[in-house]
């Protein structure tokens, strides 16, 4: 009876929580036209002395970050993971300004007719792509396949495909199909140059990329992740090749770069007072259609749904097997054991696990070669034991002498006393406490995007990338998580009540002992 009250105490909640979203739906923005007409025009003295004490956004890593620091000293400028949450934050009024790429600034403004952009550019760039240090031999042949491309017209028309024709096709790109592998690391969420399209790949450097890999007799195996991720990645050598990216002499010390393939725009993004449109069952929709149905997006939700699932449980089967050595370790009796045990519980709890996720990935298994998810699976493993650890501790000290000198009398091994009378009542005892470490461990996992593993709110920050909406990826992957975090609770707990000593069948109670 409690646990029907339990869970429909949680479906009630979990009703409270969509209609309370509901309630926030936004308007919808109106559809932009007349794009060049909407572009506001400065004279560089006013966009310097507008800029000049406003809140910036800029992308964490990139060049406009340094560059709207140096150009603008007394602006507070605050920086995003990602373009999509730059923009996001202006969308929202949290910030003034927003810097992005001129093409990207286009996009947001088909999208929402509350967006636009300044001009003059605040400074150009060179585009080009980022090797693994020391990679002299790569890099020659890249600078040989990229000025054939520009010699032959290839990389001009690839610019006129993606960014002003729209044309997000690469069917009619030629693949090496038993080539070397070329390992590529690209952000999924920056369209048009690189972005996440249909579940694969796209954009106008991932297309420059496969051309000269093909010239090469190479094939493009990607990995996606954020731009201070590819930084790491290019740094420790677990990729050969990062794609849009642009040479400065801070990346030169880590980093090796080819020629430049094309130069783009840097502008100042800014939010305007156009009016949304629609009612709110029009809004919600279109969000669901959006962030759902478009481009099979729920293919992509339920690929990020497993991953963390996959990642969540395998972790916490590791931080289970790891809690209990830690836990003999400290019931030893043995000092070094024992200070051993509890040194290595201080140094998991004592760091930030997403410190942990890019040390093991990015310095530890380097170059071994061993798959992302594997390095979640142990890095998450091995931090949860630590407090899983001190939890068997408390179940195990809970149970009395009494119980195990009545079945030392009764004739029970060692290990049957353990299997059968301790073990039981201990997990009992700390059930509800295990469960709670299983929930943290999922929301946890929420970090792995760090480190080019595509789960649930990774996925949420590509749709958000594609769709230039917050709001429903956001609340989506909020209610999902929700969702999954409230079914295992539920198994856990009944898992717990099942092996509740006071809750067996009276046949399987041990003769002479009464439950209470």
């Amino acid at each position: 009876m409690r646990n029907k009250q339990q869970v429909i105490a949680m479906f009630v909640a979990a009703v409270a929580i969509i209609a309370s979203c509901l309630a926030l739906i936004p308007a919808l923005p109106a559809r932009a036209e007349g794009l060049g007409e909407r572009v506001i025009t400065w004279s560089q003295e006013e966009r310097d002395q507008n800029l000049a004490h406003a809140s910036i956004g800029v992308q964490l890593g990139v060049t406009s970050e340094a560059e709207v620091k140096k150009s603008y000293p007394e602006a507070d400028a605050e920086s995003f993971q990602s373009i999509s949450d730059t923009i996001a934050a202006l969308a929202a009024g949290k910030i003034d300004y927003a810097t992005a790429t001129e093409p990207i600034a286009l996009l947001y403004m088909r999208k929402n007719a509350n967006l636009t952009y300044i001009k003059p550019a605040l400074y150009g760039v060179d585009v080009s792509m980022g090797l693994a240090k020391g990679n002299d031999e790569l890099r020659n042949k890249l600078n040989g396949a990229i000025e054939k491309l520009k010699a032959d017209g290839t990389v001009d028309a690839v610019q006129k495909k993606w960014c002003e024709d729209g044309d997000y096709d690469l069917s009619d790109v030629p693949v090496c199909g038993d080539g070397e592998v070329l390992k590529v690391a690209y952000s999924p969420t920056d369209e048009p140059s690189t972005f996440m399209y249909e579940g694969h790949a796209a954009g106008m450097d991932v297309e420059i990329v496969m051309r000269a890999a093909y010239e090469l007799g190479m094939r493009c195996e990607f990995q996606d992740m954020n731009f201070s991720a590819k930084l790491a990645a290019l740094s420790a050598g677990t990729v050969d090749v990062g794609i849009y990216m642009v040479d400065t002499p801070e990346r030169e010390g880590s980093m090796d770069f080819i020629e430049t393939i094309y130069t783009l725009d840097w502008v100042a993004m800014t939010k305007t007072d156009a009016q949304g449109t629609g009612s709110v069952l029009d809004n919600l929709v279109s969000g669901i259609k959006s962030t759902f149905i478009d481009e099979g997006r729920w293919a992509m939700v339920l690929e990020g749904l497993l991953v963390t699932v996959g990642i969540s449980l395998s972790a916490f089967a590791l931080a289970t097997l790891g809690g209990g050595l830690l836990c003999l370790m400290k019931r030893s009796g043995k000092r070094v054991v024992v200070a051993a045990a509890n040194g290595y519980c201080s140094l998991a709890t004592g760091i930030p696990v997403l410190v942990w996720l890019m040390i093991l990935y990015y310095i530890v298994f380097a170059g071994i070669g061993i798959p992302a998810i594997a390095v979640a699976v142990i890095c998450f493993g091995l931090e949860a034991a630590a407090p899983l650890s001190s939890i068997f501790v408390t179940g195990l000290e809970a149970v009395g002498t009494g119980e195990v000198e009545a079945a030392d009398s009764m004739g029970f091994t060692r290990r049957q006393t353990y299997r059968r009378v301790i073990l039981p009542q201990a997990f009992q005892r700390i059930g509800t406490l295990y469960a709670g470490q299983l929930t943290s461990l999922i929301k946890a996992t929420s970090v792995v995007g760090y480190v080019a593993i595509t789960d649930l709110t990774k996925v949420s920050d590509i749709i958000r990338s594609r769709t230039f909406d917050a709001f429903f990826p956001l609340i989506s992957v909020a209610l999902v998580y929700f969702v999954v975090i409230l079914v295992f609770s539920v198994l856990l707990k009944a898992l717990i009540r099942r092996i509740d000593p006071r809750r067996r069948d009276p046949e399987r109670i041990l003769r002479g002992i009464k439950t209470r």
